[in-house]
């Protein structure tokens, strides 16, 4: 049931399928699901809130659905959180939690938080400093089809040595051989 509470939540917000698009209905549904722990429904009441989207805009609130939805392993939520983090919107800006959640969603093979996380590894943010596997993750993501990790990667590489970039393209098979597990 639940299932086709979060679907009939997606028809609404997009329109179509027999009904008109009614962002407001959309919630509804979303709630209903939600009643039943439905995490999808936590991850899409979090966009909803973060787009003030049929609901007043209240980012809060969207944190709030979003880490609902990231605690029961959702990786979009995951995603989302370390985003959130990152930039500071609507909480206190963290680096190392920013780190925690993109990496949860990273070791799932989402791609975006595998870029994110390079690019806080490049940067020294929330992890110490490291080419080697800022290199990695930017390469992994990059296989992804992400085109700003592989430009972040190329950029990366051109103040690297041959020896690091080898060893980076080496974690970053062994990491994809163990499905993104122990990528440390």
């Amino acid at each position: 049931m639940q299932m086709r509470q979060v679907w009939l939540g997606a028809a609404y917000v997009g329109g179509g399928r027999g009904v008109t698009q009614d962002s407001q209905e959309a919630v509804i549904w979303y709630r209903l699901a939600d009643e039943q722990e439905h995490v999808n429904a936590q991850l899409r009441l979090g966009l909803m809130y973060d787009q003030g989207q049929g609901v007043t805009q209240d980012y809060q609130e969207a944190f709030k659905w979003h880490y609902s939805a990231a605690e029961q392993g959702n990786v979009d939520a995951q995603f989302r959180l370390g985003v959130m983090y990152d930039q500071g919107e609507s909480v206190v800006q963290n680096h190392q939690e920013a780190v925690k959640y993109y990496r949860l969603a990273a070791t799932q093979g989402h791609a975006n938080a595998q870029a994110s996380i390079g690019m806080m590894y490049g940067q020294g943010q929330g992890i110490p400093k490291d080419d080697v596997r800022a290199y990695m993750w930017l390469d992994l993501a990059a296989s992804r089809g992400n085109s700003l990790a592989e430009h972040g990667r190329n950029l990366l590489a051109k103040k690297m040595s041959a020896t690091q970039i080898t060893k980076a393209q080496r974690m970053a098979e062994d990491c994809e051989k163990n499905g993104y597990q122990d990528c440390n």
